[in-house]
């Protein structure tokens, strides 16, 4: 990242840290438009709303950073999916779910630094094994009538 000194890169992070979803998103159509209550419109808020934003003085300031270096701000939108991934990939384990979105979930994990291979350390004393838990579904599904769903 050539755009921003390091100086620069982290007091954009620490930026778009304090800001809501729908801030990051106008600062990021900020970036593409030439005026507030353009990127306002297209994000879906009045211009009114922005205005009255109590960090918009940090909002503009993360605009005219995001314009000499976009990647930091992919980088906080990509760190603020990484958990709806998680969960994408969590739901296709137990139902039918788009491949589109498991590509997108894989897609966000890897950018993150989170590969989906990537391998934990789960062997503690209890842990529920990945083998355990087929073996648990399995039952289930040959014997429904046994389950017990408190176990």
């Amino acid at each position: 990242m050539d755009g921003l000194s390091d100086e620069t890169r982290a007091e954009l992070s620490a930026l778009l840290r304090t800001m809501s979803i729908t801030q990051v998103k106008f600062v990021h159509t900020r970036m593409n438009t030439q005026y507030d209550r353009e990127a306002a419109e297209l994000v879906g808020v009045s211009k009114e709303t922005v205005s009255k934003w109590e960090n918009k003085k940090d909002i503009d300031r993360a605009v005219k950073l995001v314009m000499c270096d976009g990647v930091m701000l992919a980088a906080e939108l990509l760190r603020r999916q990484a958990a709806d991934a998680a969960l994408a990939l969590g739901k296709d384990l137990t139902g039918p779910f788009g491949k589109d979105r498991i590509a997108a979930a894989i897609a966000i994990l890897d950018r993150t630094g989170l590969a989906v291979t990537q391998k934990l350390d789960l062997n503690v004393a209890g842990a529920v094994t990945l083998e355990r838990m087929h073996e648990a579904y399995k039952q289930v599904e040959e014997h429904p009538e046994d389950a017990d769903p408190y176990a």
